[in-house]
């Protein structure tokens, strides 16, 4: 599994967990809707890590932390 698709795969289950949606993410994080659709979208190649800890630090944890937490 590449880090892409790791990524996405978390970030959908924290999402779930959370009862949170792609748009909800997005506007409280301050990004743009399209913004998170096309990091949860598995058909893009490319991930930006300034998006990824935007998100991430709304949901109260960092970047790191998503990728390599066991519990989520």
């Amino acid at each position: 599994m590449k880090v892409k698709q790791a990524t996405v795969l978390r970030f959908q289950k924290i999402m779930e967990m959370r009862s949170i949606r792609p748009n909800e993410l997005a506007s409280l994080s301050g990004v743009t809707p399209s913004t998170v659709y096309s990091m949860l979208d598995e058909h893009q190649k490319e991930l930006s890590i300034n998006t990824v800890k935007k998100t991430m630090r709304w949901f109260g944890n960092d970047a790191r932390g998503v990728l390599y937490r066991r519990d989520i």
